[in-house]
């Protein structure tokens, strides 16, 4: 864990303060190192022809070897999977929060986004370029245009969503 300073504790160059975690890399040792200072001096050396072939094959090599480990691996899927609740929580609470409208279901898990015109096909097709995709992908879509209010969405569960497909299948 890194130590506070009452006063401020800069880098270096003098430019950037270390006590606030997002400037810096705090090692076990007590050794600090200015992220922003970092970052900068990285990118020069990015820009060097022969010095950011190398940097780029070394981190080439690196996301090689990340992409195998098991460890990493896991973590990824558990951020991915954290960003992806909190994506659908964000949709489900602009189109009428974390319960069904219909049964009052509040189990996270089961809740959907249902189109109230029963054009939930055509609406995913027009959005993302295929029906078959939904879930993550259509509420990023939508959160990207701004959580539009046409077509009118609503929350229900999916055994309710289910339910209101096949009266609407068994009207036609």
């Amino acid at each position: 864990m890194h130590q506070q300073h009452s006063t401020p504790h800069l880098c270096r160059k003098g430019f950037h303060d270390l006590n606030s975690p997002n400037n810096a890399w705090w090692y076990s040792d007590g050794r600090v190192r200015c992220a922003v200072c970092h970052r900068e001096a990285r990118q020069k050396r990015l820009a060097d022809p022969v010095v950011g072939n190398e940097l780029r094959k070394r981190d080439r090599e690196n996301k090689r070897h990340l992409r195998r480990d098991p460890i990493y691996l896991a973590r990824r899927k558990r951020q991915r999977a954290a960003g992806i609740r909190l994506l659908k929580a964000e949709a489900l609470a602009v189109y009428g929060g974390a319960q069904c409208v219909l049964c009052g279901e509040r189990t996270f898990k089961t809740l959907t986004l249902d189109h109230l015109n029963g054009d939930g096909a055509a609406h995913r097709m027009n959005l993302i370029g295929s029906n078959k995709l939904a879930g993550h992908h259509f509420y990023r879509r939508l959160r990207t245009l701004g959580w539009p209010k046409t077509p009118p969405l609503r929350v229900l569960c999916a055994q309710c969503n289910r339910r209101q497909g096949s009266k609407a299948a068994s009207t036609i």
